[in-house]
Formats: structure tokens, C-alpha cells, sequence
């Protein structure tokens, strides 16, 4: 969905995971991986640091998807919901920003 200002907003499900760490093996930046395979590298700004609270933890999040011709696809989380799994018939969101 396009946005007023013109953003490309997505929703994305999937698995916060680290995508890229400092020498002492600190994460510095974190991707979604979705149920597809799909990779969403997020960018700083908006709900980042937040998420990096909730690795490997399955989210729900709203994203603007920052360069739609880009082979890496690169997102702003704008807000995520944490998907707090009982079993398969019964889950409930926990808001994560």
C-alpha cells in the first residue's frame, strides 16, 4: 500500500534474526526472516531498537519498505506486535512498541 507521502507500506510476519555483528560480536544490524525465506534487512530509526530487545522472536510488524527496486529489500519498522505462540490454534500479540 502507498502511503500519502508516497512511502511503500508493507506488513511483514516473521523471525527477528541478527544480520550483522561488530568485532566483538555485538549485533549491529537485524533482518526479518519470513515464512517464505524472505529477508528484510531494518534500517536504524523507527521501532529498531525496540526489536533488537525481541531476537528470534516471531513478530508482526508495520514496515516502509525504503528502496522497492533494491535486491535487498530494506525496511523502516514503524510497529512490530511480538507473536507469543501457546500452540497452534491459540496465539495472542503483544505490542512491542
Amino acid at each position: 500500500m502507498i502511503g500519502d507521502d508516497g512511502e511503500q507500506r508493507i506488513l511483514i510476519k516473521g523471525l527477528v534474526i541478527p544480520v550483522d555483528w561488530d568485532q566483538t560480536g555485538g549485533v549491529r544490524r537485524i533482518g526479518v526472516l519470513t515464512d517464505d525465506e524472505g529477508e528484510y534487512e531494518v534500517e536504524a530509526g523507527g521501532a529498531c531498537d525496540q526489536l533488537l530487545t525481541h531476537l528470534r522472536s516471531e513478530i508482526l510488524a508495520e514496515a516502509v519498505l525504503l528502496d522497492p527496486i533494491d535486491p535487498v529489500r530494506r525496511v523502516r519498522v514503524e510497529s512490530f506486535a511480538v507473536l507469543d505462540w501457546k500452540d497452534s490454534d491459540d496465539w495472542s500479540p503483544a505490542r512491542g512498541t
